[in-house]
């Protein structure tokens, strides 16, 4: 699960959907990553599961009316930063054996 984002909160107009999203079953019935994990499991967890394709940077937002803003946040250094390229070359082997076949690369 540690390839998995989280989204801990949606938040529109000041008020936090989340909770309501994670109440609807046809709203977690269009997300895969929800329907796979299981809907009681996402609710017990109270956050809904995002996985990421390629390469992501995952920094708080503001959405409203006029699009969705990045918010500036500290860059990554040291053991945190050692910590997320070793993760993303990990995932990179695994997309190269499942592409490839090759077992010795996952």
């Amino acid at each position: 699960m540690n390839h998995l984002g989280w989204l801990r909160s949606l938040v529109v107009d000041g008020q936090d959907r989340l909770p309501g999203l994670l109440a609807d079953d046809a709203a977690l019935d269009r997300m895969e990553e929800a329907r796979i994990i299981g809907f009681d499991w996402v609710r017990a967890l109270g956050v809904l599961p995002n996985e990421y394709l390629d390469a992501v940077g995952e920094v708080p937002c503001v959405v409203d009316g006029d699009g969705v803003h990045s918010q500036r946040v500290g860059a990554l250094a040291g053991a945190e930063l050692g910590l997320v390229a070793t993760v993303k070359g990990c995932e990179e082997l695994v997309i190269d054996a499942a592409l490839s076949g090759d077992e010795t690369l996952a």
